[in-house]
């Protein structure tokens, strides 16, 4: 994000926005990462596969075994599924933390790239139409 400020490719207001609320983000994740009772010897990469797992469900659950689906599923909602049969529909108590920190951390990405086009869409109209260049000689 730094280096899309740096370059031009947002603007101040943007950035700062942004940038104050994935900073808290990130002091959040570490303070919750520091309480998880196991040492990690990498945390930066489990982190990075937990992303990468989380864009990966809809594929993971195809093609995986049933032992790696109960596995995910586990995963995803520590509490279980439960089935209510009054309205017919399954419900989860609890889902796992980390993937509504996902969630977060890619929605305001996602704004943020809103954000850009926006501005690219503003900056475009100052460009004037082909066969509006000056002539050369």
């Amino acid at each position: 994000m730094e280096e899309r400020f740096a370059y031009g490719e947002i603007n101040n207001k943007t950035y700062e926005k942004f940038s104050t609320k994935l900073k808290e983000e990130r002091r959040s994740i570490r303070s919750k990462m520091e309480e998880v009772d196991f040492e990690l010897s990498n945390p930066q990469e489990f982190f990075e596969y937990a992303v990468n797992v989380s864009r990966n469900l809809q594929q993971i659950w195809a093609t995986e075994d049933y032992s790696i689906k109960s596995e995910l599923q586990n995963l995803l909602f520590p509490e279980g599924i439960v089935y209510d049969r009054e309205n017919d529909t399954y419900r989860t108590p609890k889902s796992n933390s980390i993937f509504s920190v996902i969630l977060q951390v890619a929605r305001v990405a996602e704004e943020a790239e809103k954000e850009k086009s926006i501005i690219s869409d503003r900056l475009s109209n100052w460009v004037g139409p082909p066969g509006l260049e000056p002539g050369t000689t």
